[in-house]
């Protein structure tokens, strides 16, 4: 087991370059199990360099329900709902790169939080891929599953995608489904 090398510091953020349309991402370090500590880094790039990351889109949940990760070994508190998608999306054996709003813009610093908004399609759409993070399985799951195969069925290819959706291969036991197509969005729940 190793030791956890945090500050008891809290995560400090450095400033965006705005004219030179800078933005954050996070390399979420791997793990072999899902309730290990989160782990990530975050750097600074610029929108239009070529950089392969996923783009996350998650609903954030309760505000007042807050976990703590580790970013650049510093403590930083995150919603359950984002946990455990870090949990569940980050890879076994290497890092994986997100842009995720709650972590790579400064929630605290209104200039910025709403200039990150004015280029938010652009940080989407240069995207290698999007993720939309639903959250954890109820009972009503397989309703919501059932609900987006059927609407993947129906949506004309003329509308951005074209089907089928390909279904991986998942366990028998309960554990979010990820959908891919290639509209570059992703949708991943718990049944």
């Amino acid at each position: 087991m190793t030791k956890s090398t945090s500050s008891n510091e809290p995560f400090r953020y450095r400033s965006l370059d705005k004219v030179a349309k800078e933005i954050r991402i996070i390399v979420l370090h791997p793990a072999h199990s899902q309730s290990a500590e989160i782990q990530c880094d975050i750097w600074h790039t610029r929108l239009g360099r070529r950089c392969n990351y996923i783009a996350l889109s998650y609903t954030w949940g309760d505000p007042e329900h807050k976990h703590t990760i580790l970013v650049n070994s510093r403590k930083f508190e995150v919603t359950t709902n984002l946990r455990d998608a870090l949990c569940y999306l980050r890879n076994a054996e290497r890092p994986s790169i997100f842009w995720i709003d709650a972590i790579c813009i400064n929630q605290d610093d209104i200039d910025e939080r709403n200039q990150q908004v004015q280029i938010m399609r652009d940080i989407y759409s240069g995207a290698e891929c999007v993720y939309a993070w639903i959250g954890c399985a109820d009972s009503f799951s397989p309703v919501a599953y059932n609900l987006i195969q059927n609407l993947a069925t129906r949506i004309s290819a003329a509308i951005l995608i074209t089907l089928p959706l390909l279904f991986l291969p998942l366990p028998s036991y309960s554990f979010p489904i990820l959908f891919r197509h290639n509209c570059r969005l992703s949708f991943l729940f718990l049944i």
